[in-house]
């Protein structure tokens, strides 16, 4: 018991960054395929891939919309974490770099993926074009007007870079 304790602490100390996507299930294995044959990729001894199947609700037909959780355009879809310990000679950078690639070519137009704002990659990603792409325009505009409305002085908090000043005095239908 007490050695389990004692492990578990020890794997809390160790840097375990993140990348995850939501991806339409054509693209899954291409993505897949990409993690395993990229030739600076980390070694996977100590690496964790979790896929949990969605549908959206829309394609059950029943549930709510939920427009600020953007699904690929597929009727079912995956969540796909990379989660890696850096342990041994492994540095934190290079697993983050390889996250990087991940996300690019996930969240490319060509794979359609969506980032599920949590992991190690989202900090990086920063600015209204980058969150209105992610969102869609008529969401983007929908929570642009909400951030004019009820936090017109930037009085909570930038986040994770997601505003820039501009959002709150010059988001219009017309440059979206």
């Amino acid at each position: 018991m007490i050695h389990d304790i004692l492990n578990l602490i020890a794997f809390t100390a160790v840097p375990h960054p993140s990348f995850a996507t939501i991806i339409g299930k054509s693209r899954v294995n291409e993505l897949l395929e990409n993690h395993l044959s990229w030739r600076d990729k980390i070694d996977d001894a100590s690496s964790e891939i979790l896929l949990m199947p969605l549908k959206s609700n829309l394609s059950l037909g029943k549930g709510h919309s939920v427009p600020m959780f953007p699904m690929p355009e597929e009727s079912l879809s995956f969540f796909i974490l990379f989660l890696t310990s850096v342990i041994g000679e492994r540095k934190c950078e290079d697993v983050i770099k390889h996250h990087r690639k991940l996300f690019k070519s996930a969240c490319s137009s060509k794979m359609g993926g969506k980032r599920y704002s949590y992991d190690t990659i989202t900090s990086e990603v920063r600015g209204e074009d980058a969150w209105q792409s992610h969102y869609g325009s008529a969401t983007w505009y929908q929570v642009c007007l909400a951030k004019r409305e009820f936090d017109p002085y930037h009085i909570l908090g930038r986040g994770i870079g997601m505003w820039d000043v501009s959002c709150s005095t010059s988001t219009t239908r017309e440059n979206l």
